[in-house]
Parts: structure tokens; C-alpha cells; sequence
């Protein structure tokens, strides 16, 4: 996928790193998530290092977890690695009661995540 076709996230490139920032404030909805799971797959390459900013994201649905799973296996599967940062304290609370919290890295600030990357 090319970077100009994303559509559900801006994308930097801080030191080899593909930092993605979502757009969206609120992951509801299924086409979006499903934009969302398509995008992250479709950049997928051996050794990607992808940072999830999540700056901005109030909320996201039960549905959206099943896809970082799904994400979180393929990265890994090519060797990748990925983080997430600024996660809002609700979402966060919601990975730590399904224990999400131990298979993500998850990152307090941008800067934290692209550190020793």
C-alpha cells in the first residue's frame, strides 16, 4: 500500500520508523475499522517498525482490539515490531482488563515510543 493511499491515519517517518497518528477521535464503526485493519496489514514488510499514535483517540470499540491482534501477529510474523503511544487512560484501562496490556508495547509519549526503537 502506498503511503498516499491511507486514509485513516497521517504518516511520518522519524528515523526508519513508520509513526501512524489516527484521524479519527472515535473507533466505532465497522467500515472504519476495517479501513483501519486493511491500512495497517497492507504495510506490513519484513523488519517494519510502526509506531501507533493514538493522540487525539477518545474511544474505540471492542471490534477494533480484534484487529490489533490480528495486526500484532502479522508484524511479528515478518519480524516487525510496533508501539503504541498516547493512549487516552480509558483505552488504556480496557487492554489492562483483557491483559492486552502485556502483548502491546505501550508507550506514555511519541518520544518514549521512538526511543531505542
Amino acid at each position: 500500500m502506498d503511503a498516499a493511499e491511507l486514509r485513516e491515519f497521517d504518516l511520518e517517518m522519524e528515523n526508519n520508523v513508520t509513526v501512524l497518528t489516527f484521524r479519527s477521535k472515535q473507533i466505532l464503526d465497522s467500515v472504519l475499522i476495517g479501513r483501519i485493519k486493511t491500512e495497517l496489514l497492507g504495510l506490513i514488510q519484513d523488519g517494519i517498525k510502526i509506531v501507533l499514535d493514538y493522540k487525539g483517540v477518545t474511544y474505540q470499540s471492542s471490534e477494533m482490539l480484534q484487529g490489533l491482534i490480528r495486526t500484532d501477529t502479522a508484524i511479528k510474523k515478518a519480524k516487525g515490531k510496533w508501539r503504541f503511544c498516547n493512549m487516552h487512560p480509558d483505552i488504556y484501562e480496557v487492554l489492562a482488563v483483557t491483559r492486552l496490556n502485556k502483548l502491546f508495547d505501550i508507550k506514555a509519549t511519541r518520544y518514549d515510543a521512538l526511543l531505542d526503537f
